[in-house]
């Protein structure tokens, strides 16, 4: 026989239990069509992404990079009729990306580069420069172009996994530097200067997979600086050039 207190507490449980069912039968119910909302949502978002091509696996990947640059020989326009040309020595380059493929055989990417060539000769015609007479004058010091770019690549699937051609290019903006560029013989400074300048580059290679994340690209780019200018130690403002052509390996992680 059940004590009369203990009938009172099973009474007061069954009436909770009585309570609470229908509000938890709810409440599944309300997940349950959470969850199907979501789901359906999820799968919306997919088939939006799917229509653009983009995939679920981005594929992210860092690399770094360097090589050489041969820069063309720079035009120099003056305010004052100042006209010559800069010639340069061989230089290098250095950088770092980090990017993704939006869709099959497509690389999209942010870069940082670093570039220096060494100023050779000056070639002045009339009336020349303070401190500089018209003709050749052997050079000293360094150009140097600090790149930020964005960058497209397309991976050609012509050649299988293990080479795969590319090609593709960039645009972005970079500083061109000229850092104590000064007559080699008497020391006479010509400039030191910068401006920033928006820039871009085209380019080509062939990537080879050394291990299954990581690859070895070996590639050319053609890099431009469009018209920056510099003002000269004599305060004459000039308009002058940098195309270059660059010559580089990089390594590519891909996670």
């Amino acid at each position: 026989m059940v004590p009369r207190s203990a009938a009172t507490i099973l009474s007061a449980l069954g009436l909770v239990l009585a309570a609470t069912m229908p509000v938890a039968a709810q409440s599944q119910g309300q997940g349950q069509v959470q969850g199907g909302n979501q789901s359906r949502g999820q799968q919306q978002e997919q088939t939006t992404l799917e229509k653009i091509g983009i995939g679920g696996d981005l594929k992210p990947y860092f690399s770094l990079f360097g090589g050489g640059v041969f820069v063309q020989e720079a035009s120099l326009e003056g305010t004052n009729s100042l006209d010559g040309d800069l010639s340069h020595d061989l230089g290098f380059l250095v950088g770092v990306t980090g990017g993704f493929e939006p869709r099959e055989n497509l690389r999209a990417e942010g870069e940082f580069a670093f570039r220096q060539v060494d100023a050779s000769t000056l070639s002045l015609t009339a009336p020349g420069f303070s401190g500089f007479s018209p003709g050749d004058t052997r050079m000293d010091g360094q150009v140097r172009t600090f790149s930020f770019m964005g960058n497209l690549w397309f991976d050609l699937p012509v050649g299988g996994d293990f080479i795969t051609p590319f090609l593709g290019g960039g645009v972005g903006i970079a500083e061109l530097a000229y850092n104590e560029v000064r007559a080699d013989d008497n020391d006479t400074l010509f400039a030191d200067d910068g401006d920033f300048n928006f820039a871009y580059q085209l380019g080509s290679g062939l990537s080879f997979r050394l291990f299954p994340k990581l690859r070895m690209d070996a590639a050319y780019r053609y890099f431009v600086v469009v018209d920056p200018e510099v003002t000269l130690a004599g305060n004459e403002r000039i308009e002058t050039e940098f195309d270059s052509h660059n010559f580089l390996v990089s390594f590519r992680l891909n996670f």
